[in-house]
């Protein structure tokens, strides 16, 4: 699995607005700056999370973004399914195995499943106030 730009950008827009929301609604302009991010770009990544119901918007002067709900309560599996998917490969995408040609034969199937469960439960225990807490910012490594 390849996590696309698309993918970790919504997570650090996710993690900028949770960390600044107390001051108001968070400017998508001011967040393109402290994440180093191009502004166009965030556009368009925060229109998918406003449909799915993780953030609104408010217009006007002092208008921006906010959380819909705690940030403890998005995980970054969700975003990530949402974004990318967290299959390693198509055929178990859906879990709908009759689509794939090779199911009676395939000897790998299982193998595929355990890897999407094992990326779902690292990925489902990791909250977007994890993120804005910094805890998975380590660059020691």
């Amino acid at each position: 699995m390849k996590v696309s730009t698309r993918g970790r950008y919504s997570l650090r827009l996710l993690a900028d607005i949770a960390s600044h929301q107390d001051e108001g609604p968070v400017s998508l302009n001011d967040t393109a700056k402290r994440q180093e991010l191009s502004l166009k770009y965030l556009e368009l990544l925060a229109a998918p999370l406003v449909k799915k119901g993780w953030l609104i918007t408010t217009r006007g002067k002092n208008g921006g973004y906010q959380l819909a709900k705690p940030a403890n309560e998005i995980n970054v599996a969700d975003v990530l399914e949402v974004t990318d998917g967290l299959e390693p490969v198509e055929c178990v995408s859906n879990g709908d195995y009759s689509q794939c040609d090779s199911r009676e034969s395939c000897t790998t199937i299982g193998l595929w499943r355990g890897v999407t469960a094992v990326l779902h439960d690292y990925f489902a225990k990791i909250s977007i106030a994890d993120l804005a807490a910094g805890k998975y910012r380590d660059i020691s490594e």
